[in-house]
């Protein structure tokens, strides 16, 4: 997955799902909830209230993150592998 970018909120729900978001690649996860195993080299940002949420492992070389006050990222029932210290809430 290279770029993909949501304005509605959105539900990525399903037992088999593998998002790997490659290091060029933009996940703006407004409103959106993912159950999946994701690797991620690129970046995965959330900027609003209605945030990000995943359940599901989580592989992580790039950047995860919240960006703007009263943003919200939630990481429920999830392994994270992180590489690079790159998980920010700002």
């Amino acid at each position: 997955m290279s770029t993909t970018r949501s304005s509605a909120p959105a539900r990525l729900v399903q037992n088999s799902v593998c998002v790997n978001n490659q290091a060029t690649g933009v996940i703006d996860g407004n409103g959106m909830e993912m159950t999946a195993t994701v690797t991620n080299a690129g970046l995965i940002e959330t900027t609003t209230f209605e945030g990000l949420f995943t359940v599901g492992p989580i592989t992580n070389s790039g950047t995860i993150a919240a960006l703007r006050g009263g943003a919200r990222l939630g990481l429920q029932d999830d392994t994270v592998i992180n590489f690079h210290d790159l998980l920010h809430v700002t």
